[in-house]
Parts: C-alpha cells; structure tokens; sequence
C-alpha cells in the first residue's frame, strides 16, 4: 500500500493507507477517550452498517471514513465531521461526505429527542465518556428549530444511522475484517461517485 499524499487522497489505494494511519491514531483529548482507536473504531462501524444496512454501500462507506478528520487534524473533535466529509468528498461523492458531515448533527439530534426512547437522557447515557464531553463543543443538544430541520433533511434517516453504528462500534478487541476487506465496496462507491459528476 503506497502512502496518502498530502491532502485530500485522490485513489481508493490512498484512502486505505489513509485508514490504515488511523491505526495509531485515537479520537480523544482526554486519558478517559474512547477504548479503542481510530482504525478498530472505523472497522467496527463499517461492520456493523454492513450487518444491518447490507445494499446501501454509501453507508458503509461512510462508516468507515466518518472519523478520518480526527487522523488528519487531531485535537479538534467539534471540526472532525466536516473535515473528514471534504477530505473524501471529491473521491467517495457527494453521498458519502454528507453522510460523514451529519454523523455529529446526528448525535446532537438523538440527544435531544432521546431517540427511541422517551427521555432525551436515555440516548445520552448510551454515549461513550469522550462523545459526552465533546457534545458541548459541537453545540450540544439541538432546539426544536434544528430538530425540526435535521428531521427534514435528505439523508437524516442515514445519518441517524451511521451515529447509532458509531455509539456501538466501541468494543476492544472485537475480531473484524481487515481494511484491505473494503477495497471493493469502496471501489464501488468511487465508481458510481464519478458516474454522477458533470
């Protein structure tokens, strides 16, 4: 696997090597982070979306991307979302990046609606340490006028989703596929990204 280059990568072969560096990379300002880094995290997620969204291969992809902002400008977990989206927008498509974008709308959202449940501090409690203390940075939970608007949203269904994955895929040690696992899925998305540009 060559290295990324500098900046966005412009091929799926970079964009592995890209998660693959997320190997050593953690998501977390804090000693009390998440349990696991960033390239176990990825995986999990993607599995998962994998598991239960098995046909919507933007999804997973965006799972498996959605924290690469935290490898490539650590140390800003309110900015990750939006960073990571531009960093695979022009590669993955718009599909993906906006997916990437809202996974931290998401959380704000599920705070407060709650989710399916009936209190907003049911969903909350599910959140790992690190997400807790970063949601204030990010804006902490939305008001009705956001809520109202992220439920409007073309991709507010997806999103939801991607940010129920990202709460689960936390767990250390869980055996999962290895990166180079993806590379077709990945190839796939690519392939119909570049299909839709003008």
């Amino acid at each position: 696997m060559t290295a990324p280059s500098t900046g966005r990568p412009r091929s799926i072969e970079e964009l592995l090597a890209l998660l693959a560096r997320a190997d050593g990379a953690v998501d977390s300002t804090s000693r009390n982070g998440d349990p696991i880094g960033v390239l176990a995290h990825s995986l999990q997620c993607g599995e998962l979306l994998w598991r239960s969204h098995p046909n919507d291969d933007e999804l997973i992809a965006a799972g498996l991307v959605h924290d690469l902002g935290h490898v490539v400008t650590p140390g800003r977990p309110s900015d990750h979302g939006r960073i990571g989206a531009e960093l695979i927008r022009r590669l993955l498509g718009d599909g993906v990046a906006e997916l990437v974008a809202l996974h931290i709308p998401a959380k704000r959202y599920l705070v407060a609606t709650g989710g399916d449940s009936s209190t907003a501090t049911a969903y909350q409690d599910i959140l790992s340490h690190d997400s807790t203390v970063s949601l204030g940075a990010q804006g902490g939970p939305m008001d009705a006028a956001e809520v109202a608007d992220f439920a409007f949203l073309p991709h507010a269904e997806r999103a939801v989703a991607l940010r129920r994955a990202d709460d689960r895929a936390k767990v250390p040690g869980l055996a999962v596929r290895p990166v180079e696992f993806w590379r077709p899925l990945l190839e796939r998305v690519r392939s119909s990204s570049a299909g839709h540009r003008i």
